[in-house]
């Protein structure tokens, strides 16, 4: 279960809580109404998309939240960033188009775990020696290996 809205609503008039991570995930980001309630009684400037790069358009545009936390940015900060940048200057068929970049490695962290498909798409694409992810977590297959280091390598050659 997650914190009610009010729940929320009430921390933060208490000045306990200096931002909230939304990363509620949703089959269609557009149709959210745990957030949509929540931005009608926290301050927006407060929330931040907790989700990495795919729901960043809906939240930031429909939603009017803050900013967004990435995950792939370990893979490409520079596409991250003109993301943000492009959602900003209101460019939002050129946020899509980076959006798309993103969305196979993305993907597989969806489908597989968020944290392991990171942590091996950084050394896969030897953008750094990552190490086991120990003690609390597993490697991913030498299947998923091969996926995830084609995903990593597309997004990190992608021409954004």
């Amino acid at each position: 279960d997650y914190i009610s809205v009010e729940g929320a609503r009430e921390l933060v008039d208490e000045g306990l809580v200096s931002w909230i991570k939304y990363a509620i995930v949703r089959e269609d980001t557009a149709r959210d109404p745990y957030l949509a309630r929540l931005v009608e009684v926290v301050d927006p400037a407060l929330i931040v998309s907790g989700i990495g790069e795919q729901p960043v358009i809906e939240h930031l545009v429909r939603f009017g939240v803050n900013g967004f936390t990435a995950g792939c940015v370990c893979v490409r900060p520079d596409l991250s960033d003109q993301l943000l940048r492009a959602v900003q200057a209101n460019d939002l068929d050129r946020a899509r188009d980076i959006q798309a970049l993103f969305k196979p490695l993305e993907d597989l962290r969806n489908g597989i775990h968020p944290v392991r498909v990171l942590h091996e798409a950084v050394r896969l694409a030897d953008i750094a020696d990552t190490g086991p992810a120990l003690p609390l977590l597993s490697g991913i297959t030498p299947e998923q290996e091969e996926t995830v280091k084609a995903a990593a390598l597309t997004l990190l050659h992608a021409q954004g």
